[in-house]
């Protein structure tokens, strides 16, 4: 079984954002951080545009309402 050339498999078209759920604020080291960093450079490796947001870090509302 040959791997294809992964040059060849471009996703500039593409943007990720990622969600950090970590309980710790920034510039806090935190485990899912160093997850997400993993992750986050096998997709830019591919050509996808990446974003992060630390949720502890922004103001959330924590239930929705309608109406």
């Amino acid at each position: 079984m040959t791997v294809p050339d992964s040059a060849q498999y471009r996703h500039d078209d593409l943007s990720a954002l990622y969600f950090d759920c970590t309980l710790k604020r920034s510039p806090e080291v935190s485990d899912t951080d160093g997850l997400i960093e993993r992750s986050r450079s096998v997709m830019e490796a591919q050509g996808v545009a990446t974003s992060l947001v630390r949720a502890v870090d922004v103001d959330i509302c924590p239930r929705c309402t309608s109406g």
